[in-house]
């Protein structure tokens, strides 16, 4: 079978899906020489937030126990987690 030096689009589509070059380049410790590595950090925190605050919200929403969800809407990190569109907000600025 022909190989061509360049990849098809087909080829990057299919390699978009791997999860060896996917993980790989999701866990490298390497950035430009021309970012701020601080915002990095504050990216992974906010993204973090923003699937913490869907998951936990969405169960919330989806629970049928009243009570729990009572006792819940009180603790303070529902508070916390009810700012979940901050969060979003807070990763689209810094991005």
């Amino acid at each position: 079978m022909w190989i061509s030096e360049e990849e098809s689009v087909s080829d990057k589509v299919i390699i978009s899906f791997s999860a060896r070059s996917n993980l790989s380049r999701l866990f490298s410790h390497s950035i430009a020489d021309d970012s701020i590595a601080s915002l990095h950090g504050i990216r992974f925190l906010s993204l973090l937030w923003v699937m913490l605050a869907h998951s936990c919200l969405i169960s919330l929403h989806l629970a049928d126990n009243q009570r729990f969800r009572e006792r819940a809407e009180g603790h303070i990190l529902y508070q916390i987690l009810s700012s979940g569109g901050l969060s979003v907000d807070t990763f689209f600025f810094i991005r």
